[in-house]
Parts: C-alpha cells; structure tokens; sequence
C-alpha cells in the first residue's frame, strides 16, 4: 500500500476537525478490533490501529453512541491510516461527534 497521501489532496475539500475516542473496527469476515480516531472530516478520518486493515476491502467502524459507518482504508504509514467513508457523514453528524468527543483539553 502506498504511503503517498498527496495525491488524495483533491479530496480535502471538506473540512477537518481533531477528535480524540476509542472505536472499534469490524471487517467483513466478522473479526472486530480496537482503534483510536485521531481526525474527522465528513468524508472520511485518520485511525490509528494496531490491526493491519486490507486496503481492497471495506470495514465498519463504530464511534461510541453512534451507528456503524462503513469505510475503506485510503493510505497507511505503519499504524496510522487514513481512511473514506463510503457515505459520507452529513454536517450535521460530523458536528456532533466532534462536540460530543473532542481532543483532551480542548472545550467541546
């Protein structure tokens, strides 16, 4: 998998917000993990997991009180990935998971 998260520049149209919560990741065959999201966009998110996720394939990730959001992982390096919502999230969403858990320190 590519480490060149350039070129998905085009795709930072939306804007991002830094996040700080534990989720858990579930892929297709049923196997879930742990994770932790480190930013926010309505379009997608940067997830660092200790699990290798599969580039070619989609997973589900569950943000505490919030229904699962289907992505697909976009780039890696090591650790951290970033990844796409296959939907993206309404502002409205994206909004609220953000004030419902922001960055230690940080006022909600």
């Amino acid at each position: 998998m590519s480490n060149d998260a350039g070129k998905f520049s085009d795709a930072r149209i939306r804007k991002r917000g830094e996040i700080a919560v534990a989720v858990e990741i579930r892929v297709p065959c049923g196997i879930r993990t742990k994770g932790y999201l480190i930013d926010l966009s309505e379009s997608g998110f940067r997830l660092e997991c200790m699990s290798v996720l599969d580039s070619d394939r989609s997973f589900f990730l569950t943000i505490p009180t919030f229904a699962q959001l289907e992505a697909k992982v976009v780039w890696r390096n090591e650790y951290i990935y970033g990844c796409e919502f296959l939907q993206p999230l309404h502002t409205a969403i994206f909004e609220h998971i953000l004030q419902k858990h922001p960055v230690f320190g940080q006022q909600p």
